[in-house]
């Protein structure tokens, strides 16, 4: 147990080296950012995939969010649900059924088109997994 421990504090102080050197080689000596260089991004976790449902905990979200989009997001200074694919939406009465006006000409990254039958597809794919 006290191997593990050690373990993860080296790990840790490395982890912590490599982000200020990192962070030290992207600005320039009178401190003002330079474009280009390469980001280095530590997970002390191993991601199993990159399905976003499988995600399963918040630090595949830093990864997972860079790599797929979604119908709305929460704007982090007003937390307000905004608009991405999804030009707008609306709900029945009982907010059971939701509408989604999926924004033209968005495509998946082999250039098909999103169309509202993928996203039923996606929602469909993601209960049936609960």
């Amino acid at each position: 147990m006290q191997n593990i421990r050690r373990l993860n504090a080296v790990s840790r102080a490395l982890a912590l080296g490599l982000l200020l050197t990192t962070t030290s080689a992207a600005m320039a000596a009178d401190g003002t950012p330079v474009q280009g260089g390469t980001l280095v991004y530590l997970e002390q976790q191993a991601h199993t995939n990159l399905y976003p449902p499988a995600g399963g905990f918040y630090p595949n979200g830093g990864i997972l969010n860079q790599i797929t989009d979604k119908l709305t997001y929460q704007n982090p200074e007003t937390l307000a649900i905004e608009p991405w694919i999804a030009e707008s939406w609306s709900f029945n009465a009982d907010k059971t059924e939701y509408t989604f006006k999926i924004r033209p000409g968005v495509t998946f990254s082999d250039g098909t088109p999103l169309d509202a039958n993928a996203v039923a597809k996606n929602f469909r794919h993601i209960r049936l997994r609960q």
